[in-house]
């Protein structure tokens, strides 16, 4: 796997969040036992519109960066491990129930993570 199938892979992952956010905002809440409030209904779509951008970046990073990807795909390993520490966090102080669900989700995202840090290396 080459670190421009790593940032698309990545793009393609984000992608899937920020529709659900925007499509599934019932499904997404109950996931995380959180009542979906007209406020969190309108930051999901704020943070899905984030996600879907930030997939768009990803995507486009391979021709962007050129030669200089794997600066970019070290600048993203540890983007997405700040991301991942987070959630790694959330899960643990029971903020996110440590459901299979909310575990497992948080797997392709480490792997994605580690193959951005090895990559680039």
């Amino acid at each position: 796997m080459t670190l421009s199938v790593v940032f698309r892979t990545m793009a393609v992952f984000m992608s899937l969040w920020g529709i659900g956010m925007w499509v599934a905002p019932e499904t997404l809440a109950g996931n995380w036992d959180w009542e979906l409030t007209e406020a969190l209904s309108i930051m999901m779509q704020f943070m899905g519109t984030t996600m879907l951008v930030f997939a768009v970046i990803h995507w486009q990073m391979p021709t962007w960066a050129g030669d200089n990807l794997k600066t970019a795909g070290m600048a993203f390993a540890i983007i997405h491990a700040v991301f991942l520490a987070l959630n790694v966090y959330q899960l643990a102080v029971g903020n996110v129930p440590a459901s299979a669900m909310n575990i497992g989700g948080n797997v392709p995202q480490a792997i994605l993570t580690v193959l951005f840090y090895l990559k680039s290396r």
